[in-house]
């Protein structure tokens, strides 16, 4: 692309930039070797599989700019910028995952047990050269440290059915060991033993309650340990330099509700409260005078608590007309008393559709309330406190509609979108990762693991990642048809959405929290289409 930042920071302060040139290129190699059995007629076994997988990937970004300053000197000055960032990782891992179905007197389990084991070495080497005259000039390059991640984990749950009563009881422990190669920073190490319970009892045909418990637990990633992020993209530009002594996320969250359905109706209120210890986010640290560049750093947040309620409802006024609604309302507060980052105290949206044989309109209004409450938000160098930024309730409004002409030609009056909102960064996997799930080895996969892109890729240099997408496929299909995936987003995705103050985001855990049904049909057969970055 020939498109960069206005403005680079430089250690002699901020220059214009005149030209700017960037190439890329991302290349992934894997494999994956699967045994799998059946019908073991063991006493600890009905079947099992285990795989060893290994992968390769090489993500290279050559930049080159034009500078130029006119206050320095008093004339103009010129200088050129050279740098090339090669990011790789190789990957080995195995896992195994048993079950075994067994009846004891009138309850009936579905046990299931296993062990996974990883190795990831990474490497993300910054070469920089700059050139004012011919001259080299000093450069600021902060490149992230290569390091080895080693993970381990073991697992031992039960669905346990008895009569109108299902209980889930889930154990897990997780290791993870984050060690630098290069001689640079300090080791990482971060460990949790995660017990989870939920029970659910059936009244009868329409209606069941439930009560659940989670503990969560999440490792810090390389790239927030060790990793020296510039975004100069950014306004104001800022940089997240690195932090080898963060600890892991861990949570507990309590949920109770009731869901009844009917022939015409269906109704889902919960009640929820989630605790959590040592969350991830990150602070502004420090401000660099030479260049104008903020310092922000990922670091452990005191503990904090949330708590709320949720109701998801929809009634067939008649056979063609449907109303369906949902509504949060969530609160919370830090162990400083403040409300935490981006909590939106009431948000919801309420939708009226027609169906007919061959063809459908909708008309949507999504709303939420005014985020009010917000922390405080400075920095250490100025030492100035203040409320961070708020924002006003706001309410917008989704026209959709739908008509089938033929198989082959569908008129469609979306007239916008505000995409896919994933609420899971599980979801988001690296070219590495997409070939250890199977992608271009198991068939149909392509269709649920492609490329992505945000605002910030659209805006800035893309990260080259893809998304998993599950829509249109239930937890039992991903499971049988995709099993690596399945446990990906199992581990990845469900404790992180256990979390959430929704219902129907933690109930429909695999697929995307706003998966955009009506989106998919209008985006169909269309070889492109305009997307613009929200603002």
């Amino acid at each position: 692309r020939d498109q960069g930042p206005r403005e680079m920071p430089q250690p002699d302060g901020k220059w214009q930039v005149r030209q700017y040139r960037e190439n890329g290129t991302q290349r992934s190699q894997g494999g994956k070797l699967s045994w799998e059995a059946q019908d073991l007629g063991h006493p600890l076994a009905d079947r099992f599989t285990w795989n060893l997988h290994g992968n390769y990937a090489k993500n290279t970004a050559n930049k080159r700019s034009l500078l130029q300053n006119d206050e320095l000197s008093g004339y103009p000055r010129y200088r050129s910028e050279r740098e090339l960032a090669t990011f790789t990782e190789q990957l080995i891992g195995s896992e195994l995952d048993i079950r075994r179905d067994l009846v004891t007197g009138p309850i009936e389990h579905k046990l299931s047990y296993g062990i996974e084991l990883a190795r990831t070495r990474h490497e993300r080497p910054v070469e920089k050269l700059m050139l004012e005259a011919g001259i080299p000039q000093p450069t600021q390059s902060a490149p992230f440290s290569s390091a080895r991640t080693d993970r381990a984990g073991i697992w031992l749950g039960d669905v346990a059915t008895l009569g109108q009563w299902q209980f889930t009881p889930t154990l897990r422990m997780d290791q993870q060991w984050l060690s630098p190669q290069d001689g640079r920073g300090e080791s990482n190490h971060s460990w949790h033993i995660s017990p989870s319970l939920a029970t659910s009892y059936r009244f009868n045909e329409q209606w069941r309650s439930w009560l659940s418990y989670a503990n969560g637990f999440s490792a810090p990633s390389y790239d927030k340990v060790y990793g020296n992020i510039p975004h100069y993209f950014a306004l104001p530009p800022f940089e997240i330099i690195a932090n080898p002594n963060l600890k892991e996320e861990t949570s507990h969250s309590f949920e109770w509700g009731v869901s009844g359905e009917g022939d015409e109706w269906s109704i889902k209120p919960a009640l929820f409260y989630n605790r959590y210890y040592n969350f991830v986010d990150w602070r502004q640290v420090g401000f660099r005078l030479s260049d104008g560049v903020m310092l922000r750093q990922y670091r452990n947040v005191a503990k904090s608590e949330t708590w709320g309620a949720e109701i998801a409802a929809s009634y067939w006024l008649t056979q063609q007309w449907e109303l369906a609604t949902k509504l949060g309302w969530v609160d919370g507060k830090t162990s400083q008393g403040e409300s935490p980052r981006n909590l939106t105290p009431l948000e919801g949206n309420t939708r009226l559709s027609y169906q007919a044989n061959d063809w459908s309109l909708g008309l949507q209004a999504d709303y939420a309330a005014a985020m009010s409450r917000v922390p405080s938000c400075g920095n250490s160098l100025t030492q100035q406190q203040g409320e961070c930024l708020k924002t006003a309730g706001w309410l917008s409004f989704a026209l959709t509609a739908d008509w089938q002409i033929t198989d082959a030609l569908k008129a469609n009056l979306g007239m916008s979108s505000p995409g896919v909102k994933l609420h899971g960064a599980g979801f988001i996997v690296t070219p590495n990762e997409a070939a250890q799930l199977g992608l271009g080895a198991l068939p149909g996969l392509e269709r649920h693991i492609r490329a992505y892109r945000n605002g910030r890729d659209l805006a800035d240099r893309p990260r080259g990642v893809h998304v998993i997408d599950l829509f249109g496929l239930s937890a039992d299909e991903v499971r049988a048809q995709y099993p690596a995936t399945y446990q990906w987003v199992l581990e990845r995705v469900k404790p992180e959405r256990d979390q959430n103050n929704r219902a129907i985001y933690r109930d429909n855990w695999w697929i995307f929290g706003e998966p955009r049904r009506d989106l998919r049909p209008v985006l169909d057969g269309l070889n492109r289409f305009i997307a613009t970055v929200e603002t």
